[in-house]
């Protein structure tokens, strides 16, 4: 998820000031030492759906007290060069992290990671709150986005593909992957005015055998979703217009076959047909309230997202035709490229590939690229897995790619962890608690002290750190894993 804000919108907060970070070493060189990184807190301009007020979670980790409450959606620790998180080399001279990595590549990212990332950041963590439902997205893969950054940079600023993975920090809502061929049936009994709108597609759901959903396993998936680097995408090999894939869709009678047809045919009718559309999602708001469920419990939120986003955006159909997903603190989910999803409440720990390639379809008032997102989704109907870990001081959440790793730490009172690191970078960022940090460095230990909300860059060079625990301490890292995983590991 993310992208909550346009180019201009985004604002840096340098919230800790800190001690250690890149120094001159005496014969004039760049010499890298373990720097707090501070990260960049960035606030939504406007309405971006992000919390507000004293008790907003991103301003209570951060230790923001705003008279004048601004909602903070997201913040970032990374080095994107849309918002790059700061490193200080002295007291008061700061280096966006994007630059400190050009300028000393090897010692932060390590042989491995410089070599197979081609010298670039590899990740980006972010803390996301979303006080309100955030927009229906995807995100393209390695092959679409390239071609998307070189024909509009200013809406796709990168050209890498954009895994992700959410960890709930508490109670989070969200709608992702297309339901299977059973709950477009249930869409469109339910709300005969949606299916009068799709048009006879709708019909062949009816003479349909019950779709099984697949679920996005770990396992297989980095070869189908996270796909190695491709060659440049061209134009001519984009697929077809959307009326003339809703046609070839229609034909292939296979569940994805069914619900792409569906879909364009949606897609296609709402761009046409504004007033229509606009007809039919007043009709679909009366019925919502004695609809049977899982639409009736859905009817608040329908009528505050139609109040806010009016009757023409296409969102509110789409809305009923993901899966809604429910997580508890602690549990995780991974999106791959081209999966429909929307954030609707709650805050979460989120990494990803190091792109902010956000192909929005609706629920926004930010530009919505119908022409693209056909191109972009995965059509098949899928129910992302809920990972769920134990309660273990070490939780590791490994995503099927190669960018990132999440790593869970939950560290009691007066209590010293030991991490050993493989070759590469971390990022910490502290949820809860204080305490130090103590590493080993020419035969010396060197010590930095945390709180609730710092973060900080572990470099390449530094194999080993200590977490020296005061106070139960909540963290989470992430890394660039040294194998391809993919199960969720737990350990004591």
């Amino acid at each position: 998820m993310g992208g909550q804000w346009e180019s201009g919108e985004k604002n840096i907060l340098n919230s800790r000031v800190v001690r250690r970070g890149i120094r001159k070493g005496h014969d004039g060189t760049g010499r890298l030492r373990p720097p707090d990184l501070i990260a960049s807190a960035i606030p939504s301009a406007t309405t971006s759906g992000g919390e507000r007020g004293p008790a907003a979670f991103i301003a209570k980790l951060m230790g923001i007290s705003d008279p004048n409450p601004t909602p903070y959606a997201e913040l970032w620790v990374g080095a994107h060069p849309s918002a790059p998180s700061q490193i200080l080399r002295d007291e008061t001279d700061s280096i966006p992290l994007n630059d400190a990595v050009r300028l000393w590549p090897l010692p932060i990212l390590g042989p491995r990671v410089q070599n197979v990332f081609g010298g670039q950041w590899p990740f980006l963590l972010k803390i996301l709150s979303a006080a309100e439902a955030l927009s229906i997205q995807a995100h393209p893969d390695r092959t679409l986005a390239p071609l998307l950054h070189a024909q509009d940079p200013l809406h796709y600023p990168d050209a890498n593909h954009k895994p992700e993975l959410a960890v709930a920090l508490e109670t989070f809502r969200a709608v992702a992957g297309f339901k299977p061929l059973d709950g477009w049936r249930a869409v469109f009994r339910a709300f005969p005015e949606i299916a009068s709108f799709v048009g006879p597609v709708a019909h062949e759901f009816d003479t349909t055998n019950p779709s099984r959903p697949e679920t996005v396993a770990t396992e297989g998936i980095f070869s189908a979703k996270c796909p190695p680097a491709q060659p440049r995408a061209r134009a001519e090999d984009l697929p077809s217009p959307i009326p003339e894939r809703a046609k070839e869709a229609s034909r292939s009678g296979s569940p994805p076959g069914l619900v792409q047809a569906a879909f364009l045919r949606l897609l296609t009718r709402a761009r046409e047909d504004p007033t229509a559309l606009a007809a039919v999602i007043q009709a679909t708001a009366q019925r919502m309230g004695k609809a049977p469920e899982p639409f009736g419990s859905m009817a608040a939120l329908f009528h505050e997202l139609l109040t806010k986003y009016g009757p023409e955006d296409v969102g509110l159909l789409v809305l009923l035709f993901l899966n809604p997903l429910e997580l508890v603190p602690g549990q995780a989910v991974f999106l791959p490229p081209g999966l429909p999803h929307a954030y609707l409440r709650g805050n979460i720990v989120e990494c990803m590939a190091n792109s902010d390639n956000v192909v929005r379809l609706g629920l926004t008032p930010k530009p919505k690229d119908f022409q693209m997102i056909p191109r972009v989704l995965h059509f098949d109907p899928i129910i992302p897995e809920v990972i769920t870990p134990s309660e273990e001081t070490h939780t590791v959440y490994a995503a099927p790619c190669s960018e990132f790793q999440v790593h869970r730490w939950i560290v009691g009172p007066d209590r010293s962890l030991s991490i050993t690191r493989p070759d590469g970078p971390e990022v910490i960022l502290v949820i809860e608690g204080r305490g130090q940090i103590s590493w080993r460095e020419d035969d010396r230990v060197q010590t930095t002290r945390y709180g609730k909300g710092s973060s900080f860059l572990i470099p390449a060079l530094l194999p080993s750190y200590q977490l020296e625990a005061k106070t139960r301490t909540f963290a989470f890292t992430a890394r660039v894993p040294p194998l391809s995983s993919f199960q969720v590991l737990t350990m004591p």
